[in-house]
Parts: C-alpha cells; structure tokens; sequence
C-alpha cells in the first residue's frame, strides 16, 4: 500500500504517531451539514426510499455502530521511484484545495505515513487481541447515477463493509483511504475502547513513530515530496 497523511491538529497527528487511534462514529459525518469537505449524509450510507417518515428527507440505509478515520492516499499515478531508496510523492492539482481546507482549523501539519502496511498491520493486530471487527481499504468514488439507483433497490446487495468504502464521485478529490472498526447492535466494546460508543471509541495500539513524521503540509503540496526509504 502507498503512502497515506493525516491533516490535523499537531496534538492529533502526535496521538497517532503515539498509537492512540481516535475513530468517530460514521453518524457524526452524516450530520455535519455545514462542511462541505468532511460533512456526507451518505457517508457509510446509501439513499433508499425503503422507509417513510414524516418530514424526514435524505432516507438512506446505514451502518449502526461504525467508526471510522480516514487519510488521504497516493495512487500509484501519484509517485515516482527516484532511485533505489527514494520515493517522490506528487500530490495531485484537484486534491492540494481539499487538503488545504481540511488544514485550515489545523497548525498546517500532516503526519505522513510512508509505510502503510506496516500501519495497517498493527491496527489489525490489536482489534485482533480484542476480537473486534476491522476493516481498511481505500475508498471508491461511484457516479451519481450509479449511487441514486441504490433508491429504487429495496434490499441492495451491498454489505456493511461495502457501505464504509463507497462514496459519492464529489469527494473523490480526497483520494481516502480508511480503517474502521465496526460493532453488532448489543455488543459492548472490551477496554480497548473508550467510554463513548455513540460518538467517538480508541483503540491504542503499538506506536507508529519509526514508520511517519510530522511535516508541513505545504512542503508535502511543494512537489515532489522524497521518502527516503
């Protein structure tokens, strides 16, 4: 897996490096009307008219117990091997105005992970110890078209894993990659996990400081950004 980055706050990216990975709840997204870059009432969702209600709009069917954390992702289009040891990373011109707004409530920081699968791997390791149920992948991005046929399907055949990783092609410029941490209803999470399940949880798992750093995400937008293996 390719490089990924997190656009936060300095005391989030060092929470991460530190091993505490902080997931909120698929809902929460789902409400934030007013952000057009992280807000998606379809988020781990899919518009369905299966169920009516009074003055409610924007029916959908959707995860229950989800959390998720999301990063950006190089595609493969998106770096160059610059010798035996070295990578350049060149973020694309149609994403640099999406990280830029998420930098803005930021100190303008990203953690670059440069070894994802590494990453990844110690995620899984500890949700593993828990018996919790993850998942990663990175996003796909579907037409309008395709996304608003799921309405007329009255039982679409896509799973709640599929629900997490698919979204509308408006956010595609965000080139996500997500893990996700996910709950039958009446499970209660082990002591991996914080106190608030409707919200937010943590799973603190083995720190990541040998694989990322901190950087400025303007030297990361100043291509092409060298990772030095």
């Amino acid at each position: 897996m390719l490089p990924i980055i997190l656009v936060a706050k300095d005391e989030y990216l060092n929470q991460l490096r530190s091993g505490k990975v902080y997931l909120k709840n698929s809902i929460y997204y789902q409400q934030l009307e007013e952000d057009e870059q992280r807000g998606d009432k379809f988020d781990s969702a899919i518009p369905s008219d299966l169920f009516s209600f009074p003055n409610v709009s924007n029916g959908r069917l959707t995860t229950l117990l989800t959390y998720i954390k999301s990063f950006f992702q190089y595609k493969p289009e998106n770096t160059k091997m610059l010798s035996e040891t070295q990578m350049g990373l060149y973020t694309p011109k149609g994403s640099i105005g999406a990280l830029k707004k998420f930098s803005k409530t930021t100190e303008g920081n990203a953690l670059l992970i440069w070894n994802t699968n590494e990453f990844v791997g110690r995620f899984v390791k500890q949700c593993n110890k828990f018996k919790i149920k993850c998942f990663f992948d990175s996003v796909e991005y579907i037409d309008d078209v395709r996304f608003a046929n799921y309405k007329s399907v009255p039982f679409p055949d896509i799973s709640k894993r599929n629900l997490i990783f698919t979204k509308q092609k408006y956010f595609s410029p965000q080139q996500e990659f997500r893990i996700a941490v996910s709950f039958n209803t009446g499970e209660q999470p082990d002591n991996a996990i914080g106190v608030n399940v409707m919200e937010s949880i943590d799973v603190s798992m083995e720190g990541i400081e040998d694989i990322s750093e901190i950087v400025s995400l303007q030297e990361i937008i100043d291509e092409p950004y060298i990772v030095s293996n």
